[in-house]
């Protein structure tokens, strides 16, 4: 008798136990989270689940995903791609440019556009690896995406005479639709790049070579790992992704500002996002369903904070208090 509820109390503690390391998953306690944070929500504003609100929760949520998606790459290899806002604003107003300025339609402008974002990406991944790691201690990395952030946002600012490039054609217009009036083309959009960039991370040899290279770089190395092409490819990728973003901003806003790198898109909350979804610092640790799952909270805070009419003076002490939680989180259950 006693062997049998021996064996009962431990199968109990042994399910217990797996509930909890699920739970201590990221991706799982961050659901969590954001369902509890929609329940209460729900009870203090049902008017926040209207349709038009969700529509809007998606639209925006969705173009924080996927500047979160490419920051997330640049952090799985070990890496800082500080350059967000910059590139959020030179997307915006230089797809702008080429429509209203030289003519071209949205279907030439914006890849165009994509793929100088791109040559920005090779431009500071070039740098991380040829140039920085040899001196450190002078020239981090992150200070050169961090430069390149501000030569941007001037010469945006500049270009624009720090007025917004409005109306933009009708056609940019359909980029960020919404299908049946509901699920907005931004969320496909989120969609479609998170399946392919999980596809690559999880099943196929370059996902292995950047969790490697963010894990231990001289471990790669050995291992016959480039390095050098990994982090060049994180990188533009990551710039490609965020241009991506400015230019769904400036679609769904119907204006081009050099500001949209600066306040509506900034670099600290593109940061934060992936964090908050549980992306590692340190490198090689993380997935786009966390950058996903980030986007989401971070954009309904935001929304919330309006809802109840809550001053946006309390922003930014908000997203302070969501880093020290998750972080902290993130850390004991590591140490653990």
């Amino acid at each position: 008798m006693k062997s049998d509820k021996t064996e009962t109390a431990e199968s109990s503690a042994t399910s217990s136990g797996r509930i909890l390391e699920v739970l201590e998953r990221p991706e799982v306690n961050r659901v969590l989270v954001t369902g509890i944070l929609l329940a209460v929500i729900y009870f203090l504003r049902p008017r926040f689940f209207s349709m038009g609100n969700i529509n809007l929760v998606l639209t925006w949520s969705s173009i924080y995903a996927i500047a979160a998606l490419g920051e997330t790459l640049a952090l799985l290899v070990g890496g800082f791609d500080l350059s967000v806002g910059g590139v959020v604003s030179f997307a915006s107003v230089f797809a702008a440019k080429l429509m209203i300025d030289f003519g071209f339609g949205w279907w030439v402008a914006v890849p165009v556009t994509l793929l100088i974002c791109l040559v920005i990406g090779f431009v500071s991944g070039y740098f991380s690896t040829r140039f920085s790691p040899p001196f450190p201690f002078l020239f981090p990395a992150f200070i050169f995406t961090l430069s390149v952030h501000f030569i941007l946002l001037g010469l945006m600012q500049f270009w624009t005479t720090s007025l917004p490039v409005t109306p933009l054609p009708s056609g940019f217009k359909t980029l960020t639709l919404s299908i049946g009036g509901i699920i907005p083309m931004t969320f496909v959009y989120m969609i479609i790049i998170a399946g392919l960039l999980t596809f690559f991370l999880y099943f196929k040899p370059i996902g292995w070579k950047i969790f490697a290279t963010g894990q231990d770089d001289e471990a790669a190395r050995y291992t016959g790992v480039n390095t050098t092409k990994v982090r060049i490819l994180a990188y533009m990728g990551s710039a490609t992704l965020i241009g991506l973003a400015g230019i769904l901003i400036a679609s769904s806003s119907n204006a081009a500002s050099w500001q949209a790198g600066a306040s509506t898109l900034p670099l600290m909350i593109v940061l934060v996002i992936p964090i908050v979804g549980g992306v590692s610092l340190s490198g090689g640790e993380g997935s786009p369903l966390m950058a996903v799952i980030g986007g989401f909270l971070i954009y309904i805070v935001e929304n919330l904070i309006i809802t109840l009419n809550i001053s946006p003076y309390y922003q930014q002490a908000i997203m302070g208090i969501l880093i020290i939680v998750f972080v902290s989180y993130d850390f004991i259950r590591e140490v653990k």
